[in-house]
Parts: structure tokens; C-alpha cells; sequence
């Protein structure tokens, strides 16, 4: 493992080492075995990151973290911020965990007193080295690296897991995406402009027990350069800030050029059939509609595109959004704020501020883009469901018509409800709406009708949807080509959607 520069001036973070693979392996274990981990920290705690300024958690956390035994050291240390004596941590704490936490500069002597360096977090099993946040820091940093965010944490749940020889962690951060990454990968590399990320995110490589990924300092491709991945993951800094303040969330580019220049750069260090996923946001410009500010973006790019909308917010709604994080962060007076974005957003007749994610695979021949909004926030892995949307879209995109769906054979895909509602009006009960709803992933909702309520039920995965138009036209005497169009257009609905998919083949057969 390739592990950046700790010592020198500027964003560095002196002191601060990766420690021995051994070293680490007792670390490792002193905290796992103490129950740091997002499980137990989430029931004894309410959550596994660090609280922000004006958490009302804070106070029952510390309450709870008061409570004898190693995990409340390691809380009150590492989740808190608080200073512990360190003659009280080595009674509780495993035989040298406490000497090795200073000697990899996590933890810093005080007198008696030892105060934590760092903050650490936990996705599963897995420890998160960031800066401590703004609640628990003597001052706020502008190369202060975040610990897991909501943003970081909506790529690991897109993430597609399947086994490949090479990931890259465009701008690291904190280096979770790499850290999940490096389980399905032969070899991963994290790369960040802020060294003290990159620093960071060697130490908990280190600490996780990482072995195959190297952390490389530099902005955007530039420590890659030339260098081809079969998996691209970003959660870069894409808040569209007037002005540049904190590395992590500000990239000091007009509106949104810094997500379109990254876009643009991402297929040249894709390898032939590499998926690249990218959380990013965009601005509408006069009210054009949300596609057709990024659709240029993939122009020429020797790639097929989902692009996914997850929000939409009008200018001011975007600007007190981003307030509210600021005053979380302990930095900026509201007014001043406000006044200085609104006026940057009107100067450019911005007028929304639009949310989401990519997916883009490098393909050759005739690529294909498709836009879609989504209903809710994704909610659990869902790596899987996007390569299934994959799959399907290259399908629907091969058919010559709609006709051709006949051919095809069908089954729901995931797990799937159907819901309706009674509804009572003047003591009469009538039924409302049915609903058609994945329960779990991309978790979108259609409306339906029983007509393709008895649709679904009757797609076993083994009859193709022309055999079953012919049977379902014979059983109500029907026309069969009015059938078979109704079932094809309803089919390709339900594709698009996600909730079916489709082979040319039906299982035990040779294709």
C-alpha cells in the first residue's frame, strides 16, 4: 500500500502515521472487540459519526458514553471529542491500544489527559478516520476532511459490487468508498487534492486491515493520468458555492463546470465495458429543463449514460439549505450568506439547483443515454438493480418495436408490492388506487390497475409474453394482436421502470 507524505506545511497532517500492520491489527481488534462499530454505536449512541455544532444528541451521547467499560472511552474519545486520563483508558482498554493510538498520532497527550487527533466513525465493521467535526474541533478547518456524509453514503448504497481488477476513489476524502471498494477489487487507488485526506485515508486503510490500495495525492485525474479502471467512484466536491472555502465541498469552479469537466474526463480512464458512478449536482439556467443541462455533457463520450435526479430546489430553497449545513459547521453569519449566494445565483438567471447521480459504462458502438427521476432516496445496496437497468436497457435498445417484446420472457425483478387503499367518505367504504412498489433499492412507485395487477402474476419467467397474449386472448375471447400490443406497451412501461426483467430465453434453455 502506497501511502502519502505526513510531514510538511500546508494541508498536510503532521504526526499523524498509518500505523504497523501489527500496530494496526491490535487497534483493530481493541476497537471491534470494544463494540465500535456502526451496529452497536447506533444502539447505544443514535449514530457512528461525530455529531455537528448544535446536535441536540450530543448531550444524551455524552451521558451514555459516562457509562464504565472500553466502548464508552473510545466513544468519548473518538465520536465526542472529549479528553479521557489516560490512566483510566489503560485500565479498561486491551494491553496496548492506548500506546500505539499516540504513536499513529490519533490520540495527543495533554498532561494527564490524552485528546483525540481524530475522529473515527463506522459503516458495519468497517472505521472511518476523519478530522473530528465542527462540534467537537478547537477551530474549523478549511482542508478539514468529513467523516461519512449523506452523500458519501448514497454512493456506497449505488455502488455496483461486482469482482474487478481496479477501482478508483476520485477524491477520497476520508477514503470510505475506497475502503468498501477494496472487497471487490484486485487492486484500489484513492486520490485527493487535500494531502491530509489522502493521509487520512492511508491511516484507516491501514487501520482496516487494507493491504491492496494506494493513496495518491493531486487534483482530479492528474496522479492517474494515463491510467484506465474498470470502476470509477466520485463523491467529489460539487456544492455550487460562490466562493471557495473548504476543500471538501467547494471546488472555487462557475456553477457547475467542475462536475461537467469531470464528467467529460471520465471515459478516457475508463477500461471497455467499466461502469464510472458519480454523485454531482447542476443548475437549470433560465428554467431549461434538468436533461438538457447535462445532456451535452456526454456527447462523443463513448458511453451510455443513467443519469438519475434525486431533488429539485428553486434557488433560495437551495440557498438556505446550504445555510443551515454552514451554521451546523460553526462558520458564516446567515445574512451575509444568503445575500452573497442569492446574488451570484441571480447575476447567472440561475433558477434551480437540481440533485443526483451518474452512472456511465465505456461501450463501443452506438451508445444510448436515459434520463430518470427518482421518487425517493435510494435505501440499501442497490448495485445489483442498476446492473439489472443495465442489462434491460441494452435489451429494449436492440428491439426493433415494441412487437419484438413478444418474444421476450419476463419475471418481476426484485422484491415487489402491490398496495391499495380503502378509503371511507360519508361511512362508505371504496377502494382507492392500486400501487405498484419496490420495497427496497431505487424504490420507485407506479400506479396500476388490476388488469396489470393479474399481468404481473402470471409472469413465471418461463413463458414468453407472445404465448401469453395468445392464452390470455383465447381465455376472454379478445382480439390477439389488441392483446398482444396492450401486453407489449404495458411491458415496456414496466422495463423501463425497473420492475420487470426480461432474457430472450427462458431458464434451462440454450440460447
Amino acid at each position: 500500500m502506497t501511502t502519502p507524505e505526513t510531514q510538511g506545511e500546508g494541508g498536510e497532517a503532521p504526526g499523524l502515521v498509518p500505523p504497523s500492520p501489527e500496530d494496526a491489527r491490535i487497534l483493530r481488534d481493541g476497537f471491534l472487540s470494544s463494540g465500535y462499530e456502526e451496529e452497536s454505536l447506533v444502539r447505544e449512541y443514535g449514530t457512528a459519526e461525530p455529531p455537528f455544532t448544535g446536535d441536540l444528541r450530543f448531550p444524551r451521547m455524552l451521558e451514555c458514553a459516562r457509562a464504565p467499560g472500553p466502548l464508552g472511552i473510545l466513544a468519548r474519545w473518538f465520536l465526542l471529542g472529549l479528553p479521557v486520563s489516560g490512566g483510566e483508558a489503560g485500565k479498561v482498554l486491551r494491553p496496548g491500544v492506548v500506546e500505539r493510538l499516540v504513536r499513529c498520532g490519533m490520540l495527543a497527550a495533554e498532561g494527564e489527559e490524552l485528546r483525540p487527533r481524530v475522529a473515527v466513525g463506522a459503516v458495519g465493521r468497517t472505521l472511518v478516520v476523519s478530522d473530528p467535526s465542527p462540534a467537537c474541533a478547537a477551530e474549523f478547518r478549511e482542508d478539514q476532511v468529513r467523516g461519512l456524509n449523506p452523500s458519501a453514503r448514497r454512493l456506497l448504497d449505488l455502488t455496483i459490487r461486482r469482482p474487478v481488477a481496479s477501482t478508483l476513489d476520485l477524491g477520497t476524502g476520508c477514503g470510505v468508498q475506497a475502503f468498501l471498494a477494496a472487497g471487490h477489487s484486485e487492486r484500489v487507488t484513492a486520490t485527493d487534492v487535500n494531502p491530509r485526506a489522502t493521509t487520512l485515508a492511508a491511516l484507516g486503510a491501514r487501520l482496516n486491515g487494507i493491504e491492496n490500495m494506494e493513496c495518491l495525492t493531486g487534483d482530479r485525474f492528474e496522479p492517474v493520468r494515463g491510467r484506465r479502471f474498470s470502476l470509477i467512484l466520485s463523491n467529489p466536491p460539487f456544492i455550487l458555492s460562490p466562493v471557495r472555502r473548504n476543500t471538501f465541498s467547494d471546488n472555487g469552479r462557475e456553477l457547475d463546470s467542475f462536475c461537467r469537466d469531470l464528467v467529460r474526463e471520465i471515459p478516457a480512464h475508463l477500461e471497455e465495458g467499466g461502469f464510472a458512478q458519480m454523485i454531482l449536482e447542476w443548475v437549470s439556467v433560465g428554467g431549461e429543463d434538468w436533461r438538457d443541462r447535462i445532456r451535452p455533457w456526454f456527447e462523443g463520450s463513448g458511453c451510455d449514460v443513467w443519469a438519475l435526479k434525486g431533488y429539485t430546489r428553486e434557488a433560495w430553497q437551495y440557498t438556505v439549505t446550504r445555510m443551515l449545513e454552514a451554521s451546523q459547521a460553526g462558520t458564516r453569519a446567515p445574512g451575509v450568506m444568503y445575500d452573497e449566494w442569492m446574488d451570484y445565483y441571480r447575476s447567472r438567471n440561475v433558477t434551480a439547483v437540481h440533485g443526483g447521480a451518474l452512472v456511465l459504462r465505456r461501450r463501443s458502438g452506438r451508445n444510448w443515454t436515459w434520463f430518470e427521476e427518482l421518487e425517493a432516496d435510494v435505501t440499501g445496496p442497490c448495485g445489483e438493480a442498476i446492473l439489472r437497468r443495465f442489462r434491460t436497457r441494452d435489451l429494449l435498445e436492440s428491439l426493433p418495436s415494441d412487437e419484438a417484446l413478444l418474444d421476450l420472457v419476463l419475471r418481476p425483478a426484485g422484491e415487489l408490492r402491490i398496495e391499495q387503499d380503502l378509503v371511507c367518505r360519508e361511512g362508505e367504504w371504496t377502494r382507492g388506487a392500486l400501487r405498484l412498489r419496490q420495497e427496497a433499492g431505487l424504490r420507485r412507485t407506479v400506479g396500476t390497475e388490476p388488469d396489470v395487477v393479474r399481468f404481473l402474476t402470471e409472469l413465471d419467467g418461463r413463458t414468453s409474453l407472445g404465448d401469453l397474449a395468445r392464452a390470455t386472448a383465447e381465455r376472454f375471447g379478445a382480439a390477439p394482436e389488441e392483446v398482444a400490443a396492450e401486453m407489449a406497451r404495458v411491458a415496456r412501461t414496466l422495463l423501463e421502470r425497473g420492475f420487470l426483467e426480461a432474457s430472450r430465453e427462458p431458464p434451462g434453455r440454450s440460447p
